[in-house]
């Protein structure tokens, strides 16, 4: 079984699972993606599916599942996979048109239902 912790590679399991919904759909089939409590690990399955077969952005194929089901909450370690999946597809994400290299000594972080950027600073050692 796949957890649903931070350690887990979710990602390995995408194109598997892209292909095991594209078939069920070429036949006209319903598909059920879910998990035990459906809202991480069958939403971000749903969410990479979107993001390759409608080249939706990550905040908006997020963003779209959100408003079909309100209670979503991928773990970080997933939105982070999500977020690597979106480079990978070469989707252009709202982060994109923010500072193309930001200083090093900066990170930045979008929610991914909304588009407000939040700077973090890297923490030092004293």
């Amino acid at each position: 079984p796949i957890s649903d912790h931070w350690s887990q590679n979710l990602s390995q399991f995408f194109p598997e699972a892209i292909s095991f919904i594209d078939e069920a759909r070429s036949k006209k089939c319903g598909i059920l993606v879910h998990c035990l409590a459906g809202i991480s690990r069958s939403v971000t399955v749903t969410v990479a599916y979107l993001m390759q077969k409608l080249n939706l952005s990550l905040n908006d194929a997020y963003d779209f599942v959100k408003r079909k089901k309100s209670n979503i909450s991928p773990n970080f370690n997933f939105m982070g996979q999500l977020l690597d999946f979106e480079r990978t597809l070469g989707l252009n994400s709202p982060c994109d048109n923010h500072a193309a290299s930001p200083p090093h000594d900066q990170l930045f972080f979008t929610t991914p239902t909304n588009h407000n950027m939040f700077q973090l600073d890297t923490l030092e050692s004293t």
